[in-house]
């Protein structure tokens, strides 16, 4: 089996920007024949992003985000 790590400065509270990054790597991981790709803990949204998880939209942003990447993956 072959793994590809991705680790990338995530830019918090920017869920757009990191799944986009995201993707292309997944697209390079891909075009390198890796079986699986290992991403930072919360790459989509980031950290230290204070009250942000309160927002429904931006939770819905990254569930959307997060389905976008697991259609991307296959």
């Amino acid at each position: 089996m072959k793994i590809a790590l991705s680790q990338f400065e995530i830019i918090p509270s920017m869920p757009t920007n990191n799944a986009a990054r995201i993707i292309n790597y997944i697209e390079e991981a891909k075009n390198n024949k890796a079986d699986m790709i290992i991403f930072p803990e919360l790459a989509i949204s980031g950290y230290l992003i204070g009250d942000m998880w309160e927002s429904e939209s931006f939770i819905r942003e990254c569930e959307e985000l997060g389905e976008e990447i697991i259609k991307a993956s296959k």
